[in-house]
């Protein structure tokens, strides 16, 4: 066993939507760098912390301009920087929407770095199923764990069973 399924993970709450699902998140990209041999791609996330700085770099002119001097003298400035601004959170939330869709993980496979997996997952307020959408070499694998049998009700996850569930849904391709 790797560390992933040594180390006990729990979240405080199991009912907590929001706790559960970010503990599966980041335990579902442990057990498929660990488990299942992928290297992590984190273009996405450099490409969306880049944007998010350069619009910091613009809110921060544009405060620095209207305290360093009168609104008239930096009235033209300040319109290009909002329109900029306006702009980049446009292409933003494109980028977020329509390219990164909110995936969790990115990855080639080790052994075939031609091989790559996308994950997208979801869990609402009111379910209890966690639902993957996993697209292996652009085939789509649709699966969902259901939250009652992975965790025990002190919220402590059984990564085992987590592991071996997570093989049944990416295993769908192959049958």
């Amino acid at each position: 066993m790797t560390s992933s399924s040594s180390t006990i993970k729990k979240v405080n709450n199991v009912n907590s939507s929001a706790e559960v699902k970010e503990l599966l998140d980041n335990t579902l990209q442990e057990i498929f760098n660990e488990q299942f041999h992928y290297k992590q791609i984190y273009i996405n996330q450099d490409i969306k912390l880049f944007m998010g700085v350069i619009m910091v770099t613009i809110a921060g002119a544009s405060f620095y301009l209207d305290k360093k001097f009168k609104f008239q003298e930096t009235l033209s400035y300040q319109t290009v920087l909002v329109i900029a601004y306006s702009i980049l959170s446009i292409i933003y939330w494109w980028f977020t929407k329509y390219i990164d869709q909110n995936k969790v993980y990115v990855a080639h496979a080790n052994k075939k770095p031609q091989d790559k997996i996308e994950v997208q997952t979801t869990l609402s307020n009111y379910s209890p199923e966690y639902k993957l959408n996993v697209s292996l070499n652009n085939q789509i694998i649709k699966g969902e764990i259901k939250i009652n049998e992975v965790f025990t009700e002190d919220g402590i996850l059984q990564v085992d069973l987590f592991i071996q569930k997570l093989q049944n849904i990416v295993n769908k391709k192959k049958l």
